[in-house]
């Protein structure tokens, strides 16, 4: 038993996600496309154009080398096991599957 995370990004693809869980903190990282016309200098990005990083306070009790994370039509599934007891919880990364 563990935790599902689910995160909305529109428009981002699995490949501009980054999930990383480190020490007590599980972060998502998502890039978007950021579009500026040929021969344009853009002196100001709208919200809607910025990346997206959201940082989540989650304890200590999940095995961050153990979770999963898929996106499909930018919805980020995080699934987070919990650990098992007396072992370590270094910091890991995952690979997002696109589904």
């Amino acid at each position: 038993m563990g935790m599902e995370l689910t995160v909305y990004l529109p428009g981002i693809e699995a490949d501009a996600v980054d999930v990383e869980g480190a020490g007590t903190d599980l972060t998502v990282t998502a890039r978007k496309p950021h579009f500026v016309r040929e021969n344009f200098a853009a002196l100001h990005l709208e919200r809607a154009q910025r990346d997206y990083r959201l940082r989540i306070r989650v304890g200590t009790s999940f095995d961050y080398a153990a979770m999963q994370a898929e996106i499909s039509h930018g919805v980020l599934t995080v699934k987070l096991p919990r650990r098992r007891l007396r072992a370590s919880f270094p910091g890991a990364r995952t690979t997002l599957v696109a589904a």
